[in-house]
């Protein structure tokens, strides 16, 4: 599935996602575009930063709060995952909208995510990213 689930909560949620790795032999961790993470900043997502990256075979439980309302989204944060199609929107709307009049409806599934697709994995195009080559670059 290119994009991954929209992600629909309101301003204030307490919001938990479970997320299991698959994919044999490849690391991962999901980032949050755009979440504040005041308080929880150890599940931002960015591998050996503020997390360590989930191994193939283990899962991880994320869980914030949903403190600033708009669109974002949320992306594998490790190797070429998001170019192979590892991410998808988070929407955190507002309870009450103060300018509701404006518009008529507001649908969960009208959420549009525009990326690059590429028709090869992203190892494939970038294949010398991923691995070290010792002695390649001397001084």
């Amino acid at each position: 599935m290119i994009p991954g689930p929209s992600i629909q909560v309101c301003k204030g949620d307490y919001v938990v996602i479970d997320t299991v790795n698959l994919m044999s032999g490849q690391a991962m961790s999901i980032h949050w575009h755009g979440i504040l993470q005041d308080g929880s900043q150890y599940y931002d997502g960015v591998p050996f930063v503020t997390q360590c990256p989930i191994v193939d075979g283990n899962s991880l439980r994320y869980h914030w709060y949903a403190e600033n309302e708009g669109t974002q989204f949320w992306h594998s944060h490790h190797g070429s995952q998001r170019i192979d199609g590892h991410y998808g929107s988070i929407v955190i709307r507002t309870p009450n909208p103060f300018h509701r009049n404006l518009y008529n409806y507001d649908r969960m599934e009208d959420v549009i995510v525009l990326s690059d697709w590429l028709h090869v994995s992203g190892s494939e195009v970038w294949s010398g990213r991923l691995r070290c080559h010792p002695g390649r670059y001397k001084d």
